[in-house]
């Protein structure tokens, strides 16, 4: 998902749980409120720091078992892993 999808859903979480009044001097309060600054500003980070991460170059290949494993699997990061090849036939066709 887009860095802007996944702000819109932590706005909509913090939002959706009621803490848009007004917050007084209690200390329950002020606890909440900076807790709530420091969990949107590390979804920024986080979110940042996922566009910025390299390309990782995959190779894939059909190999069925006699398990009910997917039959696809991709070698990424230095190992193979079981995948299910879904979205567009035409896309998945060309592959």
């Amino acid at each position: 998902m887009s860095s802007t999808l996944y702000r819109f859903v932590f706005l909509f979480l913090v939002l959706s749980t009621g803490v848009g009044c007004a917050m007084g001097s209690d200390p329950s309060e002020r606890a909440l409120r900076r807790s709530l600054d420091s969990v949107a500003t590390a979804v920024d980070r986080s979110v940042d720091a996922a566009e910025a991460t390299e390309e990782v170059p995959l190779v894939g290949r059909f190999n069925p078992c006699r398990c009910p494993a997917p039959d696809f699997e991709i070698y990424a990061r230095g190992r193979w892993q079981r995948i299910i090849v879904d979205g567009d036939e035409a896309i998945i066709d060309d592959l």
